[in-house]
């Protein structure tokens, strides 16, 4: 397994990250793919994204995310947009974590966010993140209006 920097090249084998991403989490929100918002999310991404590679060429996961300022310090933070591992896979994720919080350290980002969607195993992700040293933020609901 290999953890390396997204490039505009992988953008086809991301977009089917993307789908079962969407498929498996997203689904009971309504949340559809549009092609041309999903192409412009992964170039607003390429630049703060991971891939697990296989060893075949094969992505099998990534972890995206923002660089935000932090609203009340102006500290820039790391906001994840997507954490996924194709389910085969899941064992090797926490490459990906661990990996983007080094780049980040390097890079002189201070803080990285992750979150986990409400459907998507809550408690065992809350128990796993704060192992790892993450604290309880906040929780977002969300409706379709």
């Amino acid at each position: 397994m290999e953890v390396r920097r997204a490039t505009i090249d992988d953008f086809s084998q991301a977009e089917a990250l993307f789908k079962e991403f969407v498929s498996e989490s997203l689904q009971d929100f309504g949340v559809r793919i549009e092609k041309a918002a999903l192409t412009k999310t992964m170039q607003e991404l390429v630049n703060t994204c991971l891939v697990l590679e296989n060893g075949n060429g094969n992505l099998i996961g990534l972890l995206a995310g923002k660089i935000i300022n932090e609203p009340m310090s102006g500290a820039k933070i790391f906001q994840e947009v997507v954490w996924y591992v194709l389910k085969a896979h899941r064992k090797y994720g926490l490459l990906l974590i661990k990996a983007m919080e080094n780049r980040l350290k390097d890079e002189g980002i201070k803080a990285m966010i992750m979150v986990h969607m409400g459907n998507s195993m809550p408690e065992k992700l809350a128990r796993l993140y704060e192992r790892m040293g993450y604290k309880h933020l906040e929780c977002h609901f969300f409706k379709r209006i």
